[in-house]
């Protein structure tokens, strides 16, 4: 069973290489906090502010990332492949945001998440027509024609193999 940590606050505080395993941090304050190095294993952040945080070579390994906020945070080298977002907001260079209308898309080089689905890049653009218009037929297969390539375009400005 996963440990409950809520509503601390770690702001400023030096994690440098510290390892949380099977953790559940909910409304846990990492603004501005030295994380390099740290890694995440079956961990869920949910409502957490990484505002401002260095995360620099950070692990996450199984990781769910619910709402959190990672405005001005150093993500660098951070490997976005093993976990999963759901409306969390950007640095606006690793996790990015876009303005697109009806659905809200968070794209990293390796995620991407549209409305409530959250896949890899990859994975996205390999679905066909049917499984993109069961997600929320029929506006999602309309919605995917007319910004697919938008999307593609947007991921390659961050790095993203599409």
């Amino acid at each position: 069973m996963a440990k409950m940590i809520d509503y601390a606050d770690f702001s400023n505080q030096d994690f440098t290489g510290y390892s949380f395993e099977d953790v559940e941090f909910y409304r846990v304050n990492f603004s501005g906090a030295n994380l390099t190095g740290t890694i995440f294993k079956g961990v869920d952040l949910s409502s957490c502010d990484l505002s401002g945080a260095n995360l620099t070579n950070v692990s996450f390994a199984n990781v769910s990332l619910r709402l959190c906020d990672f405005t001005d945070a150093n993500l660098t080298d951070v490997d976005f492949s093993n976990i999963t977002f759901l409306n969390c907001k950007g640095n606006g260079k690793e996790i990015k945001e876009l303005n697109i209308p009806t659905y809200r898309v968070v794209i990293t080089k390796e995620f991407m998440q549209i409305g409530c689905e959250g896949h890899t890049t990859k994975d996205w653009f390999q679905m066909d027509e049917k499984q993109i218009y069961g997600m929320d037929a029929p506006i999602s297969l309309l919605w995917w024609r007319e910004f697919k390539e938008t999307l593609r375009n947007e991921l390659r400005a961050i790095g993203a193999e599409v």
